[in-house]
């Protein structure tokens, strides 16, 4: 991921052995990294109760997925957190955006 690799930060992918991602996610749960790049690896089955501020790029999602990732941010905080989502016009993810944004409204 392009993102990761342009701004020097953490990755969490398929890809990554699952040892690898543990110590990444430990070390973004007790504050030692403060930013964490990820894929569609963490759409299920992780808490992240600590963040403040998700930002989604890849829209190309259902509304099942998005909600998850939302939740990711959401889940079991007691503070609000900001969620962004990133879309390019003219591009596949903005015709999944306005799919998505029309289904919710």
């Amino acid at each position: 991921m392009e993102i990761a690799k342009i701004f020097g930060l953490p990755l969490i992918t398929s890809d990554i052995p699952l040892k690898e991602r543990d110590l990444v996610l430990k070390a973004f749960r007790n504050g030692r990294i403060r930013v964490l790049v990820t894929a569609e690896v963490l759409d299920e089955g992780i808490d992240l109760p600590n963040i403040d501020v998700v930002v989604i790029v890849s829209g190309r999602t259902s509304n099942r997925q998005l909600i998850q990732r939302i939740g990711r941010a959401l889940h079991t905080r007691k503070e609000k957190a900001f969620v962004y989502e990133l879309v390019t016009r003219a591009t596949i993810d903005y015709k999944y955006y306005r799919k998505r944004h029309n289904t919710l409204l």
